[in-house]
């Protein structure tokens, strides 16, 4: 189980180091969009499963 955790935490992590990364390098709004959604998701995910999970 503690792997399948680290994995996901691993997962959130990169996306959310990602989505800075589009969000800062892309021009157009829609993509800048997505690019937040995708950080703010990601931050949830790995929030959800460090506080409930650990």
């Amino acid at each position: 189980m503690t792997t399948f955790v680290d994995y996901i935490c691993l997962a959130g992590t990169l996306s959310g180091v990602l989505g800075v990364i589009c969000a800062i390098v892309t021009r157009t709004t829609t993509h800048r969009v997505f690019a937040i959604t995708s950080f703010v998701v990601s931050l949830v995910t790995v929030g959800y499963h460090v506080v409930l999970i650990d």
